[in-house]
């Protein structure tokens, strides 16, 4: 095919200009190649592929896109002119198609932040213009006249696009995929119709860049989340902020705390970062702030007059009046969420305690509200859970199990845990004492005393006159507690007949001065104090049963 290189291209400027707005304005790698993909997006590509080649000081980037290019006359009249506002002209003539990011046509300067050359090759209707950007030429321009890079022009049958080639680049270290993938995740919204794919020369097949990468963490993982505009739907956001409906996005809490770099919302306007994450309100819950990012896409912003979104894409003026609107929204909908938070995590928290050591709070609450110490430092651990910012989860949970450990449910009941299980394994004096039935709690013990003396015996004899036979000083005995060798152990023997008497006497039918046991539990005349006393008494009187010389067990 035929070159017509009859036609120059030219550019007017002041070189300062180029210093400040490429070199100075974008100095790192990550800002730049957003820069060189939004002019992708620009030109209504669908994919954008990323090359990265060679190490050391022989190092080149590739961009290429398949939008719709640009004639030799686009690159002369758009692409050379700086400062153009490109929106008054692409939203005027193709105003059905996608928004533009870039508004005052710096962006294309970037890539000289970090390369000294870039050869720029660009196809549309069957033309192929190519040309080359020299730093050190433009730099060398005398005032007021133009720059004329070096170009061709060609027929050729090749699809529509661009594909900017950055050579001499002034960075010693070698290019980190990962890194760059992920820094790249955060300049763009990507969709199906956009999509951005990255290589360096050691690998064979390109690699996506998607919005998941943005928030990839090893450690981490997804908590709690909040969809928009379905949140702001549903609070009915949409009648106090008539743009609540269109904004879009996802507000995240991680179940541990983010990098510092993500923490925050990001905001997004026509797919590409307008602000760095940020909190809302500024000043809040640092330790909820740890845990929460996200991001909305809120494009509106980029209608608003003046511009509020700052010529990097990293900030926005929160002075303007007319963002008081959004930033009144932002601050709700963290408020909000914020609120939902503390909920799910104190409901959470609920789950682990019951889970781990079977803790319900109300019911410890409830078993020890005799003991208004033991209730009032309950209280003071429980109210840990209503406020899962000043202590770790996990640290709440370990908490309540230690201290639960030293009061549980009854705890000014521990004596009950070392009764001899003849008393605790039952069923009635269990549900007897824990109803506050005490004084039925220990008639039963007494009871089931009395039929273990009967069992052990033998004898069909019943209450006092029955431990009269079973237990005796000296002489022949129904059963023998000791060997009776001396006055020591024949004391034990007749010291068991007393107190089996002594609790015979008094519970097997007590008086009580007349009165029922309905109203005896009414007037408390036999406390829970009380009947721990006489259970403790039945309980050792079983224990010596058990360790009794004859009959043999």
């Amino acid at each position: 095919m035929t070159k017509d290189n009859s036609k120059k291209l030219y550019m007017t400027f002041d070189p300062l200009v180029i210093d400040d707005l490429g070199a100075k304005l974008y100095s790192t790698l990550p800002p730049i190649i957003s820069e060189l993909i939004a002019n992708g997006y620009d030109a209504y590509a669908k994919n954008v592929h990323i090359e990265l080649n060679g190490t050391g000081e022989n190092k080149t980037i590739m961009v290429t896109d398949d939008g719709i290019g640009m004639s030799f006359d686009e690159v002369n009249e758009k692409y050379l002119r700086i400062g153009r506002k490109r929106r008054d002209y692409i939203e005027t003539k193709t105003k059905e198609k996608r928004a533009p990011i870039g508004k005052k046509g710096l962006g294309k300067l970037a890539f000289f932040g970090v390369a000294k050359k870039a050869i720029i090759e660009t196809i549309k209707d069957g033309e192929k213009t190519t040309f080359e950007m020299d730093w050190d030429k433009i730099q060398s321009t005398s005032d007021n006249k133009p720059y004329e890079p070096t170009s061709s022009v060609e027929k050729t049958t090749q699809k529509s696009g661009t594909k900017i080639v950055l050579n001499c680049i002034d960075r010693k270290s070698d290019f980190d995929l990962d890194s760059l993938k992920k820094s790249i995740s955060n300049y763009f919204i990507f969709d199906k119709d956009f999509k951005v794919f990255i290589k360096n020369d050691t690998e064979t097949d390109f690699q996506e860049i998607n919005n998941e990468i943005r928030y990839q963490q090893d450690d981490r993982g997804e908590d709690f989340s909040w969809s928009f505009p379905d949140e702001a739907i549903k609070l009915g956001l949409t009648t106090k902020f008539p743009f609540a409906d269109k904004i879009s996005g996802k507000i995240i809490l991680f179940n541990k705390p983010v990098k510092n770099n993500l923490r925050g919302v990001t905001l997004f306007s026509r797919k590409k970062l307008v602000s760095v994450p940020e909190s809302f309100p500024v000043q809040g819950s640092s330790h909820f702030f740890q845990y929460l990012t996200g991001w909305l896409e809120v494009d509106f912003i980029d209608d608003l007059h003046p511009d509020v979104i700052a010529t990097n894409r990293s900030s926005l003026n929160w002075n303007d009046e007319n963002l008081e609107p959004l930033k009144e929204f932002l601050e709700e909908i963290t408020n909000h969420i914020h609120k939902e938070w503390r909920q799910f995590v104190k409901d959470r928290t609920v789950k682990e305690i019951k889970k781990n050591y079977g803790i319900d709070t109300a019911i410890w609450r409830e078993t020890n509200k005799n003991n208004p110490t033991i209730v009032e430092n309950i209280n003071k651990v429980i109210k840990i859970l209503d406020d899962p910012e000043k202590i770790e989860e996990k640290e709440t949970v370990d908490i309540l199990g230690i201290v639960h450990s030293l009061a549980p449910e009854n705890a000014d009941f521990v004596l009950w845990s070392g009764l001899h299980k003849k008393i605790t394994e039952n069923k009635i004096i269990k549900e007897k004492f824990f109803s506050e039935k005490y004084l039925e709690a220990a008639r039963e013990a007494v009871q089931i005393y009395n039929e273990e003396v009967q069992s052990v015996s033998g004898s069909k004899e019943d209450g006092c006159p029955l431990m009269d036979l079973c237990f005796k000083k000296d002489g022949a005995s129904l059963i023998q507690l000791t060997d009776k060798s001396c006055e020591s152990e024949q004391n034990i023997d007749l010291g068991h007949q007393f107190l089996s008497k002594g609790v015979i006497t008094g519970f097997r039918n007590p008086a009580l001065g007349h009165t029922s046991l309905t109203k005896a539990q009414e007037l408390k005349v036999f406390s829970d104090r009380n009947c721990l006393d006489i259970l403790n008494t039945i309980s050792y009187l079983f224990d010596r049963l058990e360790r009794r010389k004859s009959p043999k067990i």
